[in-house]
């Protein structure tokens, strides 16, 4: 009994720390449209690196790829 109530816990804390971070998310890059900066978006390995690493390098290739074919235009 007081494993599965621990269990809830848990799961409950976690889905209010992610809740937390999403909300975090949103209002970067909301407040990013409105930024004369014009930064790039927040992308998930800018919360959570360890768990998106792959991600991110695939992105940054990908990307590195698509700015060598602009700049060959």
């Amino acid at each position: 009994m007081e494993s599965g109530y621990r269990r809830r816990e848990t799961e409950r804390k976690n889905r209010i720390s992610d809740n937390c971070i999403l909300a975090e998310a949103i209002a970067a890059n909301v407040a990013l449209l409105f930024d004369e900066g014009k930064k790039p978006f927040l992308k998930p390995w800018d919360f959570y690196p360890d768990l998106f690493k792959k991600e991110q390098e695939a992105y940054e290739k990908a990307e590195e790829e698509r700015q060598w074919q602009e700049y060959m235009e």
